[in-house]
């Protein structure tokens, strides 16, 4: 470089300020680590997420039942398909006027399905051939009971008034979604209670659920009553409601801290 290109005095000056500057912020960026490095330590004592704690809970709520569902069958038999289902269709009327009657809301009577079939039967010549044996109609009759001290004496009293068959005797609960709602409550309660005790074993502290699985495998053991009707002196049909039995599971996994150390 010739001597007249050199930098100037002030040139240098310049320079020299831009340097010391650039120095400085660089020592600044340097000790701002530093001290992050010296805080980790205390960030590393404090409560830190470690682990999920996924458990599954689980209960099994006992209920009386209060409401029946009576299940009865009009069946007739005639040489003639028509005639078969003319004698059941005035037998299934009579029958649900006695229902009626006994001031059972129409609302809860629900007849069908109806169906009419051919009969058959084996011929007694040696053979064994089969041969048409007239027509059978029958009608169900499916009928809810609030008041189960009555359910004994209307099964009775239905043989009297056009039913020949009973299909059984279904005790249940009416408001089913609050029954529901108890089990699942006391399953999440179960599971609450496993959790706190595995995080303690483990010296974690539960936080917040982070996820919660709930299938729906409510299983109920309702009572059922199915019986032939020979037909004796009229008695009241003995039946005991018992209770029913609501189950429900659900997983539910919750986050857990605790000391890092």
């Amino acid at each position: 470089m010739r001597p007249h290109q050199g930098l100037c005095g002030d040139q240098r000056g310049l320079s020299l300020v831009r340097a010391g500057a650039a120095l400085a912020v660089l020592v600044t960026y340097v000790a701002a680590i530093s001290a992050a490095g010296a805080q980790s330590p205390a960030r590393a004592d404090a409560s830190v997420p470690l682990a999920n704690v996924e458990v599954r809970g689980s209960a099994t709520v006992s209920l009386v039942p209060d409401m029946a569902i009576v299940s009865l069958a009009v069946v007739t038999r005639a040489e003639k398909a028509p005639a078969a289902l003319d004698q059941n269709s005035a037998e299934a009327a009579r029958l649900i006027a006695f229902c009626k009657e006994s001031g059972i809301d129409g609302a809860l009577i629900r007849s069908g399905p109806v169906r009419v079939t051919p009969r058959f039967r084996t011929a007694n010549d040696g053979r064994g051939a089969v041969q048409e044996d007239g027509y059978e109609a029958s009608n169900m009759i499916r009928v809810k009971l609030a008041d189960l001290s009555k359910v004994g004496a209307f099964v009775r009293d239905a043989i009297d008034h056009g039913a020949n068959r009973v299909n059984g005797v279904e005790f249940n609960i009416a408001d089913r979604d609050t029954a529901s709602e108890t089990a699942r409550a006391a399953a999440f309660a179960d599971a609450q209670r496993k959790a706190q005790h595995l995080a303690g074993l483990a010296h974690l502290k539960l936080e917040r659920v982070l996820r919660i699985i709930y299938p729906p495998r409510a299983a109920e053991a309702a009572g059922e009553v199915n019986f032939d009707l020979p037909m004796q002196p009229r008695l009241n049909v003995p039946l005991e409601a018992g209770t029913i039995d609501l189950h429900a599971e659900v997983d539910v996994t919750w986050s857990a801290t605790g000391s890092a150390k």
